[in-house]
Parts: structure tokens; sequence; C-alpha cells
């Protein structure tokens, strides 16, 4: 009887066993179902955006970056293929030979490669080299080996070099826009990426399918510049030179369109001094045209007689008292650099440029209308030109201005301007009074080359009237024949300028830093009909440290070689009626490029209209909207014209207009 109750106890026991493991199934099957549940119907869609990633990879469609060209279509920047190598180092099975195979192929360091393989053993992705040449990438390719993987990629190419850079500016690794052009046209460059998707296997091997979309990329548009690649490259080359004869810190060279207000040529270069000071990328790819603030010195003193002589309060002749090279305001001396003059014409104190003689003129227009002139000018604010850190020049605010800063400002110290903003001002000087916005950008075409956008001139203001830019003209024009710009004189040319040599401040120096000057030299010519406003800049030369001596004699160099050159194209669209002062004899076609020559001359839709009787400025604007290149005789309104009316209008048609 007793072994029986015991087996009875031992049968109940493989039961209650056998009842708690068949619940604890159950229970785990539940389980399992309600997560399959909860995973496939009640919450499904992180799981759903999960899978793909095992057998989908989603590759980037690179958009191509635009071009860049000048005002003739000569290429300045572009992109070209490039090809990057990198390797997974978790597939190296013997890092010693691929680091030696690598080494043969790419002229790397051996044991450099051996070391960040082994460094980096356990990770999937190892960068090798950037830019590996179309022959090394056949001969990585044909080693077949898993562990390599090479990147098709596109790189930045200026085929000019260094040619402009400051104005063209760079881009980074990633291929975007960090300074000048490339920075500032960004997004009109850059375009915009596409993607494609590709299966993958179970051996991680891509393959396209149909199934799968698609997004193409969208490639960049291009952008011609108003920059002449021709005026660029001579007045570099000047520049150069100069920073190298006068051992300058640096040099800054503005040619503008007085007209249009289109920059011809913008040069911003370092000099050998700084670069040895200073060996740093940053500094040789810096803008100083518009990024670097400094005292103009006597150039300014164009503002000032433009002022006085629009307000009436003196005439080319009116007599000052030049106190004998000594004049004290508010208790501190104004000289006249080691002179001693009487009396002076306000003509002939432009002419040897005299302080003091410009310091009475701007006493008699008074600190607010002086004040007012200078703002209008365009100094103290940005010009509006889109490039990124422009500097807007310093102008104390009027509440802070005294006498003595009345007079110093006169002739150039006490405000700060930048090479761009004296070239601005000078151009409403030559082209009769209107300050124009400058203009870098003459046209953007989409990815196929067509154009989608033109700028056109744009006028800011008018400061003086066409009777004060006139008189302006004749004393710059006999402070270049006569005066301290005698240097910049061009037989059979007419030039109008002036000088400016400027004592310089810097950071921690109170007062100006002794031997230290800024010299520059501004101008247009021709005189009579202005086609070109060029400023010249040098920081700190250590040779010949007076304008008359240094930046004079290579203003002159420049107007030479651009003189010997095919005028730059100018039609502008005249915005406004007023009659022009002055005669703009000059507007030719540039030179065309043997390259860019077209085979047969396209016939355009238009007829040659009747401009006879019509002013000067609207004639212009009728011709240059049907593609009529324009020269002009005299001024006021159209006696004749050369091309018939109604004649079929043709690409390189040309039209002589006689104004009377």
């Amino acid at each position: 009887m007793h072994n029986k109750r015991t087996d009875n106890r031992g049968n109940d026991s493989d039961h209650s066993r056998l009842h708690w493991l068949t619940w604890i199934f159950i229970l785990i099957n539940l389980c399992v179902l309600s997560r399959f549940l909860q995973v496939q119907v009640i919450n499904p869609d992180p799981w759903r955006s999960k899978a793909p990633a095992q057998y989908e990879n989603r590759i980037r469609l690179a958009a191509k970056r635009g071009l860049i060209y000048d005002r003739h279509k000569k290429m300045l920047a572009m992109d070209l293929p490039s090809y990057s190598l990198a390797l997974d180092p978790s597939l190296v099975r013997n890092s010693a030979q691929t680091a030696l195979t690598l080494s043969e192929i790419l002229g790397l360091p051996k044991q450099k490669i051996q070391q960040s393989i082994e460094r980096h053993h356990q990770n999937r992705y190892l960068k090798i080299c950037e830019d590996i040449s179309e022959k090394q990438r056949h001969q990585m390719q044909a080693l077949g080996l898993r562990e390599l993987i090479v990147h098709r990629e596109r790189k930045r190419y200026y085929p000019f070099d260094d040619l402009a850079r400051s104005l063209l500016g760079l881009t980074d690794a990633r291929h975007e826009g960090i300074a000048g052009i490339e920075l500032a046209y960004n997004e009109t460059l850059s375009g915009k990426d596409g993607w494609t998707i590709l299966q993958r296997d179970g051996l991680n091997r891509n393959f396209t399918t149909v199934d799968y979309p698609i997004e193409p990329a969208m490639d960049g548009q291009h952008i011609i510049l108003t920059v002449d690649y021709l005026y660029q490259t001579l007045i570099e080359e000047i520049l150069k030179d100069g920073l190298s004869r006068y051992d300058a810190k640096w040099g800054s060279a503005v040619l503008m369109h007085p007209v249009t207000g289109e920059i011809l040529a913008m040069v911003s270069l370092t000099g050998p001094r700084l670069m040895r000071e200073h060996p740093d990328f940053q500094i040789r790819i810096r803008n100083r045209a518009i990024q670097d603030n400094y005292e103009p010195g006597s150039v300014f003193k164009v503002v000032t007689l433009a002022a006085a002589l629009e307000e009436g309060v003196v005439t080319p002749q009116s007599l000052i008292y030049c106190e004998n090279g000594d004049y004290v305001v508010n208790g501190t001396h104004i000289g006249d650099d080691h002179r001693a003059f009487q009396w002076l014409t306000v003509k002939q104190a432009m002419q040897v440029s005299s302080n003091i003689g410009l310091s009475k003129v701007s006493r008699q227009l008074g600190k607010e209308t002086f004040y007012r002139y200078i703002q209008n000018f365009g100094f103290g604010n940005r010009t509006g030109l889109s490039l990124a850190a422009e500097a807007s020049g310093l102008l104390r605010p009027l509440y802070q201005w005294d006498d003595f800063l009345n007079a110093t400002v006169a002739f150039g110290q006490g405000i700060s301007v930048t090479t761009l903003q004296l070239a601005c001002m000078l151009s409403a000087v030559a082209n009769g009074g209107e300050l124009m916005k400058p203009q870098i950008l003459r046209a953007i075409l989409d990815s196929d080359g067509h154009r989608i956008q033109s700028p056109q001139p744009a006028v800011i203001r008018r400061v003086i009237s066409e009777n004060t830019a006139r008189a302006v003209t004749e004393i710059l024009e006999s402070c270049v024949n006569e005066g301290t710009g005698i240097k910049a004189a061009i037989p059979g040319l007419r030039l109008a300028g002036k000088t400016g040599t400027a004592q310089k401040s810097v950071p921690g120096v109170t007062g100006y830093l002794p031997g230290a000057y800024e010299s520059s030299f501004l101008g247009f010519w021709p005189a009579q009909s202005p086609d070109f406003v060029l400023v010249v800049t040098l920081d700190e030369p250590r040779h010949d440290t007076t304008s008359s001596q240094s930046a004079a004699l290579i203003f002159a160099r420049m107007v030479e070689r651009i003189s010997g050159l095919p005028p730059a194209q100018a039609v502008p669209e005249m915005l406004n009626e007023p009659q022009p002062v002055f005669t703009f004899s000059s507007y030719e076609k540039p030179a065309v490029y043997e390259s860019e020559r077209p085979e047969n001359e396209l016939v355009s839709p238009y007829f040659v209209p009747d401009v006879t009787g019509l002013s000067t400025r609207q004639a212009i604007r009728n011709l240059a909207v049907c593609g009529i290149i324009v020269s002009i005789e005299g001024h006021g309104r159209v006696c004749s014209q050369s091309l018939k009316p109604g004649l079929r209008v043709k690409e390189t048609m040309n039209c002589h207009l006689v104004c009377e």
C-alpha cells in the first residue's frame, strides 16, 4: 500500500510540472503573438521605415556647380571630375601588404598608411587620399581589392589660377562657396542635389531596378560677371609689380564704367612684406577693395570741392587765404606739408592739394551741409554690391562733429572709406552727377545656357548738377596737367584725377603712426567723355610714400595699358531723361575672341528705329533694346543717324549718331 501511494504522488508531480510548462509555453506564445500584433497591426510605422535600410541604398546624385564667366564669356571658374580613395579597414587581411601597394601607387609614406589602417581596424571607413589622378584610379580598380572604395566627386577649378581670386573666392570640401562670388551667389551656383535608390543583396552588392523612383540633380545656374578678364589681368600684373617696387603691405584697385556702374576689374593683392609677416591663405583671398577701411587723404578733397561748388559758396576762381602754411583750428595746427601759401584760388588749392585751402572751403559750407553731401556721395554706408563682408567705412555722427573735425574731413582725415566707395563717388562726378549702384553681376544663365536674368543699371540718387560735375572735371584735369598729379599725365589723353597721401592710424597707437601712409590716386578718362573710372590704393609703401611718386605712376601705367586694349562694351540703358553733360563717344563692341566668334551672324527680329529728334539718352535706349552698338558725336538731340530706319538689325550693327 505504501508503494502505491508513493507512485501516485510521483504521477501527480509529473502532471503538475507538465501543467505549468504548458501554461508557460502558452504565455510565451501569447507574448510573441501580442508583440507580432503590436508590430504588424497596432504600430507598424517605425518598423516599416527601418526595413528598407536592410535592402535599399539611397545614393546622392551630386549637382554640377555653375560656371563663372567674365563679361565676354571667358571662363573663370568651373567644375572638373575628381576621385578620392578610401578603404574598409575591417576587410583588410594584411595591413602591411595593403599599405605597401597603396604607397607605390599614391606615393604616400607606407608606414603612415599602415598605422592608420591598424589604428582604425574596427572601423568600416577610412579616407586615404583626395583628388587622385585618372591613372591612379584605374590602377586601384585593377587591383580588385574588396576593401578599396573609390568615390567619384567634383572639384572647383580656376583656369587662370589666382587671377581675381579675392573677387571670385573659393569653395570648401563640401563644394560650398565660402568667400567672394562663390559665397555671394552660392545658392545660384550650387543647384540642387538629386537621389536614386539601389537594391542591395545579401553580399552587400548594389544593383539598379526600375521599381524605385529617382530624383535627378538640378545643376547650378551660370553667372556672367561685369569683370573684363583682360583688364583684370593687366591691373593685377601692374599692381603686383608696384607692391614689390614700393614695398607696400597691400594694394587694391577698382575699375568702373561711370555710366552703368559696372565693375570692369576689382583687384586686391597682398604684398611680399605682409605675406612674410602673415603667411596665411586667408590674407591672400581678402577682398581689401571692399573689406578694408582707411583714411583717404587728399583724394577726398573732390567731395569737398563738389559740395562747395554745388552750394555756390565758392567758384573755381574764389580766393582763399592759406595762412602762410599754418592754420589753427580749436587750438590745433593744420599745415600744408611744409609748404607756405598766402592767397590761392580754389582751383589752385586743388592743384597744389592745400589742406588749409580746402579746410576753409568746408568751413564756408558748414558742418550740416558738408555732412549731407558726404552721405549723399555714399560714404558711411555700404554701396549695395552683392558681395559678403563689405565694409561701410567710418563716418562719425553729426553730433560728434566740431570745427576741427569739419576741417580735417575736408582733406580726408577723420573719416574712413573703401576703395569701392571712392570709385562710386568719382563715377558720380564723371557721369554728370548721378551716384550709380555698383554692379558685379552682368547676367545669370540657366544650366542650358539660356539667359534668365540681366540686372539693369540703377541710379541711387543725383548728388550734384551736371554743371558742377563739369566744373569739378575741369579742375581735376588741371590737377593732372599742372598740379600734384602731373606724373599721371599721358600725352594725347585727357585725364582728370587727384592724388592722396594720408597718414595712417592703427589700433593701440595714439594719433598717427610715424612713417606710415596710405597712398592713393583716383581719376577718369577721357575727361571730355569718360569711359573709365580707376582708383588705386597702396597701404604703407616704404619707398616713395607720397601718392605723386607711387600711386600716380601705377595709375598711369594702368591707363596706358587699358587704353591700348579694345574698349569695354558700354551701351547702358539710361534710366533718367535729363540731357547728359558729356558726349559718350566710345560705345564700341569689345573684341570677340576667335574661339567664340560665330560662323554666321544671327539676324534679330528687330528693325532699326528712327531716333532723329530724340534726346541722346532716348536714342541710346531705343537702339540698345535692338542690340545695336552706338557711337555718338556731340550732345543734345539727334540730328542724323548712320543706319537707315527700317533696316533689319544684324548682330554686329553699329549706328553713329550726330547730335547738336
